[in-house]
C-alpha cells in the first residue's frame, strides 16, 4: 500500500512507502538514507495521523479566514483588537 510523501522538520526528512513495497522510505535532504522494515507499520499509521491533522489545520485556517477577510473592521470597543465579521 503506497503513501503520498510526508515532509517533516523543513523538510529535512521526507517518509514514504513507495508503490509495490511495504518498507517505509526515509530521504534525508532528498537523499536516500533509510529504508525502515522493523515497525514500519506503527511508522506508517503516524505518517497518516500527521497528514489527517495537517489536512484539519488547513481546513480550520480557511474557516478562520473566510470568517474574517482582509479589510474587516476591528472591535474598537473590546480592546483586543480581535476582528469583528460583517454584519
Amino acid at each position: 500500500m503506497s503513501r503520498e510523501p510526508i515532509s517533516v522538520d523543513d523538510g529535512k526528512y521526507t517518509f514514504s512507502v513507495p508503490e509495490g513495497d511495504w518498507r517505509v522510505h526515509v530521504l534525508r535532504h532528498n537523499e536516500a538514507w533509510l529504508i525502515i522494515e522493523k515497525g514500519h507499520n506503527a511508522i506508517a499509521s503516524l505518517m497518516d495521523e500527521l497528514q489527517e491533522a495537517r489536512d484539519k489545520i488547513a481546513e480550520l485556517e480557511g474557516r478562520v479566514s473566510n470568517a474574517f477577510p482582509a479589510g474587516e473592521e476591528r472591535c474598537p470597543d473590546c480592546g483586543t483588537g480581535n476582528l469583528v465579521p460583517s454584519p
